[in-house]
């Protein structure tokens, strides 16, 4: 299969680095100050890292990329590193696997088996009437429960009697609304990955949404911040992480993939929440006994790649830091990348980049 038009962007070393996308709306070469308190290898300033692509563990390549291009016409076929790969306004690479990989969705337990820190991927668009163009393109959709004890399902949020994500308690002093268009809904891939789409008629369309799951969420967000330069936009500034970052997971709230509601706060973002971390599911006695996330390593959904220059210096600096090297710098295509793991057994791809 030939490699189509390459996106716009920044060089990779024989790749190309797609537009727009980064830890905030700033260019990827920008810099964030080191955070007070650093210990190991000193470092002025940390380079922030450009999101480059979303690493899959799926059976049969071509049928990822015939599926996608189906749910995203605007998307592309291509390859990365001799792999194959879909590129929307990010990249989906495809490593083949010759049994289903372990996180895939099952629909009985209402939620990814094992559960690792990657929950999702998704793509903004307006799902108004986007139900009846997945059921002709065969595409499973998923339901979502409305709130506790209640046996009526829906598929996207914009049916509920309310607006937002409201907890028991909030649900019952809530005064009830007529559905309106748009809202999140959750479909699956080939694999049995989660995806979510949300929108509504005035969404500007994009695939680059990423969710995960955390221990504490805000520790993780200041993780990223601490380690890799991640940047938050300036809502997210204000918003403010925590001091002491850990705090009591909230109560559960509706709709929801899980009968039991999901839990979603605390929660805590950046990147101008394209990448969200929300707390653990499997705890407090809802999934029978609690369990913890599962490295991310070998699950279909198996890892994010980030670009970021000078790849040696910054692998010096995070392992003095404390932080997981899980493979050491190696070829990637025509350039190189190392494996690294976050707090919470996300793994994450390093490549680097040319800096203009």
């Amino acid at each position: 299969m030939s490699t189509l038009r390459q996106p716009r962007g920044l060089a990779v070393a024989g790749m190309t680095l797609l537009a727009g996308i980064s830890f905030s709306a700033c260019a990827p070469t920008q810099e964030s100050a080191a955070p007070e308190g650093r210990t190991g290898v000193e470092s002025p300033v940390l380079p922030v890292p450009a999101l480059h692509h979303v690493g899959m563990n799926v059976v049969d390549p071509q049928a990822s990329i015939d599926w996608y291009w189906r749910l995203w016409p605007s998307g592309r076929a291509t390859t990365v590193a001799d792999m194959l790969a879909f590129e929307a306004d990010m990249l989906l690479i495809f490593n083949k696997v010759e049994t289903p990989a372990p996180g895939a969705w099952d629909q009985e337990q209402h939620r990814s088996i094992p559960q690792s820190p990657f929950w999702h991927i998704g793509l903004s668009t307006d799902t108004t009437e986007a139900a009846a163009r997945f059921d002709e393109l065969g595409i499973t959709r998923l339901p979502l429960f409305r709130g506790p004890d209640d046996p009526v399902e829906v598929w996207r949020a914009g049916e509920m009697e309310f607006a937002g994500t409201l907890t028991a308690v909030e649900i019952a002093d809530t005064e009830r609304r007529d559905p309106v268009p748009g809202g999140f809904a959750y479909i699956l891939g080939p694999d049995g990955e989660l995806v979510e789409t949300n929108g509504g008629p005035n969404t500007p369309e994009t695939f680059r949404h990423i969710h995960f799951f955390a221990e504490q969420p805000s520790c993780t967000a200041r993780w990223y911040i601490d380690h890799l330069g991640a940047m938050q936009s300036d809502d997210e500034q204000s918003a403010g992480i925590p001091d002491p970052c850990d705090g009591e997971v909230g109560a559960p709230s509706w709709p929801a993939l899980e009968p039991l509601g999901t839990l979603r706060t605390p929660a805590s973002s950046i990147m101008n929440r394209a990448m969200r971390a929300y707390p653990r599911q499997c705890q407090l006695g809802r999934c029978g006994d609690d369990q913890p996330l599962v490295s991310s390593r070998g699950q279909v959904l198996d890892h994010i790649g980030y670009t970021i220059p000078d790849l040696d210096t910054h692998i010096e600096r995070l392992r003095g830091e404390g932080v997981s090297i899980m493979e050491e710098i190696s070829a990637f295509g025509d350039t190189r990348g190392a494996l690294i793991e976050d707090v919470d057994g996300l793994v994450i791809h390093l490549i680097e980049r040319r800096e203009p």
